[in-house]
């Protein structure tokens, strides 16, 4: 559900398409997927970058042949997650990072993956980082086209960059939730499970 309008997440073949939705003016518990009583007023939700950049890399992973070469090389580049965490994308900040810089990775994609994923870094570094370039929308949209020519599905976190890009705040850099995430990190468990510390 998006609470900024009615965005129906199950007509797939429209979510590329059509940009504006019907504004969800009110919350009604019981309709429109409304489970609960809003705890904040809608505008001051802020859109949190890492959750979103979390999203876009997730949603490219999920679109790869699982038995391609690009996908192997994400199983070779990380041995230490589960192939249903890999399959689903489940990867956290440092691994992100890691992916990103790898060039073999790179190396094993199509032509349109790679423009699509060149996209996803310019998206990252030139938006969902600490400072906000000039043609930010720009490149959102180009990396949206590229998405829907290699098939990724729309989630919650494409349709904010899709259809509301004006909400997110001016001083997106300012913002920050990697520091929170951070725990994971230590929770983290070895090779006999039990929790490194």
């Amino acid at each position: 559900m998006c609470f900024i309008c009615k965005w129906d997440s199950r007509a797939t073949c429209s979510h590329y398409l059509i940009k504006y939705f019907e504004e969800r003016k009110e919350n009604i518990i019981g309709d429109l997927n409304v489970i609960h009583e809003s705890l904040v007023p809608k505008d001051k939700v802020i859109l949190p970058p890492l959750h979103i950049k979390l999203g876009v890399v997730k949603n490219f992973i999920k679109s790869l042949n699982t038995q391609r070469y690009a996908f192997k090389r994400i199983q070779t580049i990380f041995p230490r997650l589960s192939a249903a965490k890999l399959k689903e994308g489940m990867l956290v900040g440092p691994d992100i990072r890691k992916l990103l810089q790898d060039e073999e990775f790179y190396g094993h994609l199509s032509d349109m993956q790679k423009t699509a994923f060149d996209f996803i870094q310019l998206v990252i570094s030139e938006f969902l980082g600490n400072s906000k370039s000039q043609n930010y929308a720009e490149n959102i949209e180009s990396m949206l086209i590229g998405f829907n020519n290699i098939g990724v599905k729309t989630s919650l976190k494409l349709h904010f960059l899709h259809s509301h890009l004006n909400f997110f705040k001016e001083n997106l850099g300012a913002v920050s939730d990697e520091h929170g995430q951070r725990i994971y990190r230590y929770w983290k468990k070895d090779s006999k499970g039990n929790a490194k510390l």
